[in-house]
């Protein structure tokens, strides 16, 4: 059994468990869940009636099946953000806040073609099923991209170091966020490849021509797909770190590839504030922002509809949040340490970089929870904890993560399931 098909098995396992503890949690309490899958009870009724067969017992079967799936388990998906997503993946932007929440990802979906009859249960299927494929096949891309990381570092067996970590990269305590129909996945993986791309290219120098045209495509496209992952997820725009880095160290690359890549993913930020802006102020009926000199609709929205901004969160009764989100917080904390000073890894440095500038306007800005699941993006939590698996330095740290891992994937997904924090 090669590693993929472990990881594979590994993957299925999870996702059943997932699938169990969704399928068994009590219902939910939210007003805003319930109001959106009220107004979708024809195209449940449509699905769970449809005759599939010519053997009407058999009909009744497959209905009484497929209408359990809806109730205890589609219908569990749509809370939290995912209400908001469900939405715009049949209705489309109708309020201004409606905007910043991952552009690409709602319209994705929407492109996907539908019976008119069941719009809002095929779009919610295709972005659950979407989620986890990109869950998956991220797992692998980080396979790739860690193998090449320590294949030059020599301070660990390259193969089994990217195998665990893809390994807890699928027991990731994002949980039930890479499970739902949330753009958390989709988001990570093109975050991955933009990180892969950029490390092959600078390994191309490394071993042939620095001028080579495969060097420069692969290292063009990372700009892309750090672009695409910023259009899934808005803090994927802290990738640009990594082409500040390559440009200030001009050690493996040109100084004009790093500031190629780094325009595009500067001009789909550019773009994206300028959309907004044109969609909502050109009337010029709406004030507040618009007015701004730097008018943004993230950041206003972001203060306005969700109260975050400069320790604005630190309160006392944000306390439980600030523990929720303390494990990982503290393992992607200890990952500079630990591959700076116990093992040194210069490979990993652009990673970090990103790593710890995320963890920053986190903890100052942001509602910290979320760092379970937003965190996905980058690597370097996860390479610690294959680190600590392989070397076993701080045995009591590795029985501890492993067991947090593996409990909190069955939390979680019972919390997100009956509209729990945290969010």
């Amino acid at each position: 059994m090669n590693s993929i098909t472990r990881l594979f098995l590994v993957f299925v396992a999870i996702k059943t468990t997932h699938l169990l503890i969704f399928y068994h949690s009590p219902g939910q309490f939210d007003i805003s869940s319930a109001l959106l899958l009220q107004k979708y009870q024809a195209e449940k009724e449509i699905l769970s009636t449809a005759s599939l067969t010519p053997f009407a017992s058999l009909n009744s079967l497959i209905s009484t099946g497929i209408r359990s799936i809806l109730d205890n388990f589609v219908d569990k998906l749509a809370t939290w953000d995912a209400v908001y997503f469900a939405d715009l993946f049949v209705n489309g932007i109708t309020y201004e806040h409606q905007y910043v929440f991952c552009p690409l990802w709602w319209r994705l979906i929407r492109s996907f073609p539908v019976n008119s009859e069941t719009v809002f249960y095929q779009r919610l299927t295709y972005a659950t099923l979407l989620s986890n494929v990109c869950h998956f096949v991220a797992a692998i891309v980080l396979y790739k991209y860690t193998q090449a990381i320590f294949m030059q570092a020599r301070l660990f067996p390259p193969t089994r170091m990217a195998e665990l970590t893809a390994t807890f990269y699928l027991l990731s305590p994002a949980a039930a966020y890479l499970t739902a129909p949330y753009s958390e996945s989709i988001a990570a993986l093109f975050s991955l490849l933009c990180l892969f791309c950029r490390e092959k290219a600078v390994e191309f120098s490394i071993r042939g021509n620095p001028h080579s045209v495969k060097k420069q495509v692969v290292y063009v496209a990372s700009g892309v797909f750090a672009s695409l992952a910023f259009g899934f997820r808005a803090n994927c725009l802290f990738l640009g770190a990594i082409y500040i880095y390559d440009l200030v160290r001009r050690k493996s690359v040109s100084p004009l590839l790093p500031l190629a890549a780094g325009s595009i993913l500067g001009l789909a930020f550019l773009f994206s504030n300028i959309h907004s802006y044109y969609a909502i102020c050109s009337s010029g009926d709406r004030g507040e922002w618009c007015l701004n000199r730097f008018p943004s609709l993230f950041a206003y929205a972001q203060s306005h509809y969700w109260n975050n901004g400069f320790f604005r969160y630190w309160t006392p009764n944000n306390i439980p949040n600030f523990l929720f989100g303390a494990p990982v917080i503290g393992l992607s904390l200890f990952s500079i340490r630990y591959f700076s000073k116990d093992y040194p890894v210069i490979q990993i440095l652009p990673a970090s970089i990103v790593n710890g500038i995320f963890l920053t306007a986190l903890l100052i800005f942001w509602h910290v929870q979320i760092v379970t699941r937003i965190h996905t993006f980058v690597p370097p939590m996860y390479w610690l904890c294959a680190g600590l698996w392989i070397h076993d330095d701080y045995p009591r740290l590795k029985k501890l993560v492993l067991g947090y891992f593996i409990l909190w994937n069955i939390v979680q997904a019972a919390l997100f399931a009956t509209f729990l924090p945290p969010a």
